[in-house]
């Protein structure tokens, strides 16, 4: 690995990551090795609430290190992006499988105090919603960088902000029914409803996703 290291930039880099993409285990060890500190830097902004005491950007590092890149539907997607963008993509999508397969076992295992799913379950499928309202291309690996993305942006809300989000889009509370839950009325609702939909909309764009109104499908 220390040859396909040494010196690994322009011409000789597409060469390496061309390498990655065709299966070449070495030449994928060594694009990790390099982009090692981005990779940290990218995850650790992804791993939010209770996963952090479960996991770190190392432990996802090592599953895209034993994974590799996957299918060859998504290897002819990831040609078209830079060896970062490429792992970044990767690695997103290893941390959102680390995500589902610890919700899975808990919500298996009784004896769980302080849970994954504490709040997180939901959490979880309404970022998956808001996700799938998005217009974007339909890559996986795209959609699993994404739901990440909203879930980091959802676990960054103020706890009422969240929970109304919740009862709307998850639960497919009715405004009219909204204002029942909070106790007050309609419009005091919809004017809630649109401070929690404004605050999700400042984070994301403040997490690089620029999210006009008209593209959340709401």
């Amino acid at each position: 690995m220390q040859n396909k290291l040494a010196g690994v930039e322009g011409d000789d880099e597409n060469d390496l990551f061309e390498s990655a993409l065709q299966g070449d285990s070495e030449a994928f060890a060594a694009l990790l090795q390099k982009y090692r500190p981005q990779l940290k830097l990218y995850l650790n902004g992804r791993i939010c609430g209770v996963l952090r005491q479960r996991i770190d950007s190392s432990d996802v590092i090592q599953e895209v290190a034993v994974h590799g890149v996957g299918s060859a539907a998504s290897v002819d997607y990831l040609r078209t992006q830079s060896p970062l963008r490429c792992l970044q993509l990767l690695a997103g999508h290893r941390l959102y499988e680390i995500f589902r397969f610890h919700l899975e076992r808990e919500k298996r295992d009784p004896r769980r105090e302080r849970s994954l799913d504490d709040g997180n379950s939901s959490t979880m499928a309404l970022a998956r919603l808001l996700a799938d309202s998005m217009l974007s291309p339909a890559q996986n690996l795209l959609q699993a960088e994404r739901i990440l993305m909203v879930h980091q942006a959802l676990d960054s809300m103020d706890a009422d902000g969240r929970q109304i989000l919740t009862w709307v889009h998850y639960e497919s509370l009715s405004r009219s029914s909204l204002g029942e839950r909070l106790g007050i009325n309609e419009e005091a609702a919809r004017k809630r409803y649109s401070r929690a939909l404004k605050q999700f909309g400042d984070i994301m764009q403040k997490l690089g996703y620029d999210c006009p109104d008209d593209e959340l499908q709401f």
